[in-house]
């Protein structure tokens, strides 16, 4: 199984463009999914950490882009995940926002 972490803001998400943005991100992990040939698992970054991938034992992890500004985001909400790509256990790739 491969994780697709929606690391978009919740006020991004709560704004006129969430539904879009919502279905942007449905769209890649269906579109992941279909080109890698496994079964893709959509989370936001908030609920994602080690205990999800152990899991679910998750080969691989994609960050998805996101439309907020860096300093947006509290740090906390932000820990686990980069724990995660931090010990380097899994592959991660990260889209645009995902990749910084």
């Amino acid at each position: 199984m491969i994780l697709f972490v929606d690391i978009e803001h919740q006020r991004a998400l709560d704004g006129p463009d969430g539904q879009r943005l919502l279905s942007l991100r449905a769209s890649t992990a269906y579109r992941l999914q279909r080109l890698i040939g496994d079964t893709c698992l959509l989370q936001r970054y908030p609920d994602v950490d080690r205990d999800l991938v152990d899991q679910h034992e998750i080969r691989a992890v994609f960050l998805s882009g996101n439309t907020a500004d860096p300093d947006d985001y509290d740090p906390a909400d932000k820990r686990r995940v980069l724990d995660l790509v931090a010990a380097g256990d899994v592959p991660v790739f990260g889209f645009c926002g995902g990749h910084q």
